[in-house]
């Protein structure tokens, strides 16, 4: 018995090793397949946040990522701790790219209500940055010999999808905007018109508004931002535009999701990922934790991120007003403080954040933001109400779903008064209904698995079968043919065609009784 008992103990010291080693072998193996994965976004905050989120996911699935950053430019803060290898292209106009300096005339021109000088300064330092980029022949010639498997780039302007067309390799985009024209979902259903025609009436004139909006925001807005005409002589095979570059994707990337946007159709090769740069806590330095540990009645976080990380001064005097008539202690990312400015008790100035981590703290109870889409999934993901102070862009669209959601309230930061403001903070604190709201949809965002995994996942699977049996047949048809403007043109005409052939049918028909009747009386009268 005993013999039989050390063979069976045997058998299962040898069965546990070859599991052992099967794992191990296993693991090596899947690493070893891991892919080169190259990685081009605009060089701004947020762009760069949701491509370092994508990087994460990308490297816990064992592939190696390579990401296109200016020369000029910092590691981002979001790549930290991250193992990712970065390839320089050199700034055709380095002035143009100093991004600080590009965050403060925007900023400044956005509080001027200038709209037309906030497009054309971005479409010169989009333009410039992608022809960086593309023109960059010892760049490309890295690319080259490195062999990309795969390319993700910024799916928010069509330029950066230029360089893995002329590498020959397949690519998906990743951005926030949802062109819901180009991934062939109805434009009343997946794109700007998803979350504005929410809560309201669904009448022939407010469909016809938002489908003009549609059609004007998906196929022109990649555009308004960059010169096409000097991007397209790249092209190698040319194309004749860069939406069709962009159609060619093989994945769509869109940091959007139900809780923090709004419910959405999909397609097979349409992944929403929204809140990708959202994540669980790292440590607070010291001097914040302390700050923060020690707030008996909570702090505010107040943040505008880059662009408006230096305000004007009397916006400045606006907000410390606003913060002296609060109890709570203020965090506030804020640069070029005057000296003479006198900064409240309570409030500490600072020029950067751990903003992620901070939203995760327990003692935060509102967070002050112009509502980027990533700072606001953020404040969603920790559970946390959002005083929204749109400057631009999408920014006003984020505010406004928010508010509808219940996860916060709106203020104008040019028009309302310290007063009114300060008053909106202590409804966001006092008032529990907010606070419910966005935890019940931090539970459900944190009950899925996390959005960086799902994106990574996802551009694995392209990368390793390819994109065709997700491609819809409707990739290929004409905007008139998608949304079957011709099937309606043809029954109409059909329509009048058939009335017009009844109408003469009855038109004989009557004179030809007529006719009959008025021989019979005329023979009759005879």
């Amino acid at each position: 018995m005993f013999s039989a008992w050390r063979v069976s103990k045997m058998r299962t010291n040898q069965l546990s090793s070859v599991v052992a080693l099967t794992i191990i072998f296993t693991s090596l193996l899947a690493t070893a397949y891991g892919g080169k994965i190259l990685l081009m976004c605009m060089q701004r905050s947020g762009h760069l946040s949701e491509f370092a989120g994508l990087a994460e996911g990308l490297l816990a699935r064992g592939h190696k990522v390579y990401m296109v950053l200016d020369e000029h430019l910092k590691e981002p803060s979001v790549f930290k701790g991250l193992d990712v290898t970065f390839m320089r292209y050199k700034s055709m106009k380095p002035e143009m790219m100093d991004t600080k300096k590009f965050d403060e005339t925007q900023s400044k021109l956005t509080l001027e209500d200038s709209e037309s000088a906030v497009f054309a300064l971005n479409k010169v330092h989009v333009t410039y940055d992608c022809l960086s980029t593309v023109e960059d022949k010892e760049l490309f010639k890295r690319m080259q010999q490195e062999k990309f498997d795969f390319a993700v780039v910024d799916g928010m302007y069509f330029c950066y999808h230029i360089i893995p067309h002329n590498l020959g390799i397949p690519y998906g985009q990743l951005s926030t905007p949802l062109y819901s024209w180009l991934v062939r979902i109805h434009p009343l259903s997946g794109g700007y018109t998803a979350c504005a025609l929410r809560g309201k009436k669904n009448t022939f004139f407010s469909r016809l508004q938002f489908f003009v909006v549609s059609m004007i925001f998906e196929n022109m807005l990649p555009n308004a931002f960059l010169d096409e005409s000097k991007m397209l002589p790249h092209a190698n095979p040319p194309v004749s535009s860069l939406r069709q570059l962009a159609k060619n994707s093989s994945l769509y990337i869109i940091n959007l999701n139900n809780v923090i946007d709004c419910a959405r159709p999909s397609m097979p090769n349409l992944i929403y990922v929204g809140g990708i740069a959202a994540k669980p806590p790292k440590p607070l330095p010291a001097d914040i934790r302390e700050f923060v540990d020690s707030a008996k009645e909570g702090f505010i976080i107040c943040t505008f991120g880059s662009m408006m990380a230096k305000a004007p001064r009397h916006i400045q005097e606006k907000l410390l007003k606003v913060f002296s008539m609060v109890k709570q202690k203020v965090l506030w990312r804020q640069e070029g403080i005057p000296a003479d400015l006198k900064i409240p008790d309570n409030v500490r100035p600072m020029s950067w954040l751990p903003q992620n981590d901070l939203l995760a703290h327990p003692n935060v109870k509102v967070f002050i933001t112009h509502n980027g889409n990533n700072g606001q999934a953020e404040a969603v993901y920790h559970g946390v109400p959002m005083l929204g102070v749109p400057l631009a862009g999408d920014q006003f669209g984020n505010t406004d779903r928010s508010v509808d959601l219940g996860y916060g309230l709106k203020a104008n930061i040019k028009t309302d008064s310290p007063e009114e403001i300060a008053s909106l903070v202590k409804e966001l604190i006092d008032n529990p209904k907010y606070e419910t709201a966005v935890n019940k949809a931090s539970l459900i965002l944190k009950s899925v698995p996390p959005a960086k995994d799902t994106a990574a996942y996802w551009v694995e699977h392209v990368m390793k079968y390819g994109g065709s049996h997700l491609r819809t047949t409707l990739a290929d048809m004409s905007d008139i043919q998608f949304i079957m403007f011709d099937i309606y043109a043809f029954l109409t005409i059909l329509l009048f065609v058939s009335l017009f052939l009844l109408k003469k049918i009855v038109c004989y028909i009557y004179r030809k009784f007529a006719g009959d009747e008025a021989k019979f009386k005329k023979k009759k009268t005879n």
